[in-house]
């Protein structure tokens, strides 16, 4: 699946109708202490982007796990650690 998201908060993205979780990161939650930074840095990377994602098989807090990717190949998960 592929194509322009909507971030929710540091670890959601929403590409169409669907919720994906970042696989592999746990960001805070947006009442938490660096939540709502670690959203814009999410925003910072994704805008203007298409990011593909592969799906994984499980699923968390009611969304489908997924590792997403910038056009360039880069993991979007590994580039939020690295912020």
């Amino acid at each position: 699946m592929s194509g322009k998201c909507y971030v929710i908060d540091g670890d959601t993205i929403q590409i169409g109708k669907v919720r994906l979780r970042l696989g592999g990161i746990d960001a805070p939650e947006m009442e938490h202490p660096w939540g709502n930074k670690a959203k814009w840095e999410l925003v910072k990377l994704c805008k203007g982007q298409t990011i593909t994602a592969e799906l994984e098989p499980s699923i968390s807090y009611d969304r489908v796990v997924a590792t997403c990717l910038l056009p360039d190949g880069k993991d979007l998960s590994a580039e939020m650690v690295k912020a």
